[in-house]
């Protein structure tokens, strides 16, 4: 909780390795209220750190075009939203119109509203996995399970495989015109 953005729904976890932070995890659950609109004014109102590898997982509980399905009109705060997004390079790595909730009983369409993001420094670190989303592992809830691997930076996945002994480039001495 010591971090500026956490508050009850916003969980701040860093993944270090003692000296460094090798990965923040921004768990954020969005409280839709037809009263006040949206709760994402303790998000927006922080900038990221575009060079700590950060993914921003939760329940955004929002329609936009960048990851809803065609026939969702998007939220009034999407844009405000997405802008956002941008500002601190965050890429949304959900595969393209997979619903993640599903309503009780079909008295609604089923909707994308559980997403992950990655910073720049997160996705081309090669530490992460595809996201994987299944209604099978969710534990009985109308949300499906979004899972997505996480690989430490020194993981033997991520070693590069030894380059190859006993064979060279031929240098060509002849130059041609």
């Amino acid at each position: 909780m010591t971090h500026p953005c956490a508050n009850p729904n916003t969980v701040i976890t860093n993944i270090d390795d003692s000296a460094t932070i090798t990965m923040r995890i921004i768990n954020f659950y969005h409280q839709r209220s037809k009263r006040h609109g949206h709760t994402l004014n303790n998000l927006l109102s922080h900038e990221l750190d575009d060079q700590i590898p950060t993914l921003l997982i939760g329940d955004f509980n929002m329609h936009s075009p960048l990851w809803s399905t065609p026939d969702r009109t998007p939220d009034s705060w999407a844009s405000t939203f997405t802008d956002w997004l941008e500002t601190n390079g965050l890429h949304c790595l959900n595969p393209r119109h997979i619903t993640t909730w599903t309503p009780p009983n079909n008295t609604q369409q089923a909707s994308v509203l559980d997403l992950v993001f990655a910073n720049d420094a997160a996705y081309l670190s090669a530490q992460l996995g595809e996201v994987d989303i299944s209604f099978d592992h969710s534990l009985g809830s109308d949300h499906a399970a979004v899972t997505i691997h996480i690989y430490p930076l020194d993981s033997p996945t991520l070693i590069p495989p030894p380059a190859p002994t006993g064979y060279r480039a031929k240098t060509n001495t002849k130059m041609r015109g």
